[in-house]
């Protein structure tokens, strides 16, 4: 082989190892360029979460305090109506004790007339 042949053939080699090391940095940088939008976005998401999850926790400590308070209102209610049935057995008690007075006034009236007969 000539010299010239030579050099030409040396000039090629070059050029291939040139492109092909020029791809490898294109794939290198398109590689980190493609890691660091995926690290972004995940930082991006991450941040999207946390917000949420601060407006979510709020929500559930309010859905927590209001069963917390339903439940009491429960039980405020079943005493209540525990209390109204007592008043309502004390009315009738009270009822029967407030003739017994006039009825021993009638009994009291009546042993007079039986006696002064």
């Amino acid at each position: 082989m000539e010299p010239e042949e030579f050099t030409n053939e040396i000039r090629r080699i070059r050029s291939d190892i040139n492109s092909l090391g020029n791809k490898i940095r294109a794939a290198d940088y398109g590689h980190s360029s493609d890691a660091k939008m995926v690290a972004k976005q995940m930082g991006d998401l991450k941040e999207q979460i946390n917000m949420l999850l601060h407006q979510v926790a709020p929500i559930e400590d309010i859905h927590l305090k209001s069963l917390a308070v339903e439940t009491r209102l429960e039980r405020v209610e079943r005493r209540l109506k525990k209390q109204d049935e007592i008043k309502q057995l004390m009315s009738v008690e009270q009822l029967r004790h407030t003739w017994l007075p006039i009825f021993a006034l009638i009994q009291l009236v009546l042993s007079w007339a039986i006696f002064f007969k």
